[in-house]
């Protein structure tokens, strides 16, 4: 009987033994599994990031293009404010000096005379001056717009720059 039972007691162990090491096959496949799919998951997340970062480059360049836009959109409005004040100078001087020389060529002198033609310079000078205050107007303007397509541009920079501003970490290996 004692040889039986140690007969039994062996393949017990024996068996316990095939148990355990199936039990440890299982948990190493598990744990290598567990390894690939992390590897997976962590190249994906490159892969995804590097996308991102892709799109953020290419839309940092659209928004300089549109800010680009708006500054030379600016700039033609304040170039144009320019060229009517400058025409309307002109006007205003050509006006002037037909006026002017009509009454001299006429042969009319005299303080009443001057007078008048100092009104005329008066009448001149107040159209240029209202001409410059456009014109200073006309740079208060540009240099806000301006401005606000800077402060658009940066706060756009920014939105962007958060989507990519964190590099991703591969998480930690499952337990060996």
């Amino acid at each position: 009987m004692g040889g039986m039972s140690f007969a039994s007691s062996l393949l017990g162990s024996m068996g316990q033994r095939e148990a355990a090491k199936r039990r440890n096959k299982a948990r190493k496949q598990n744990w290598e599994h567990q390894l690939r799919v992390r590897k997976q998951n962590w190249y994906q997340n490159l892969s995804i990031w590097g996308a991102q970062r892709n799109k953020y480059y290419i839309d940092l360049n659209e928004n300089d293009i549109a800010a680009q836009r708006g500054y030379s959109q600016a700039q033609v409005q304040l170039n144009d404010e320019f060229a009517k004040v400058a025409q309307a100078n002109e006007g205003a001087l050509i006006k002037y000096l037909q006026s002017t020389g009509k009454l001299a060529a006429a042969g009319r002198t005299g303080r009443s005379i001057q007078r008048l033609a100092t009104l005329d310079l008066g009448a001149l000078e107040r159209s240029a001056g209202r001409n410059y205050y456009k014109l200073t107007r006309s740079r208060q303007s540009f240099k806000a717009i301006t401005e606000n397509i800077r402060r658009q541009q940066m706060s756009q920079r920014n939105q962007l720059h958060a989507n990519v501003a964190f590099a991703p970490v591969p998480d930690l290996p499952p337990p060996a």
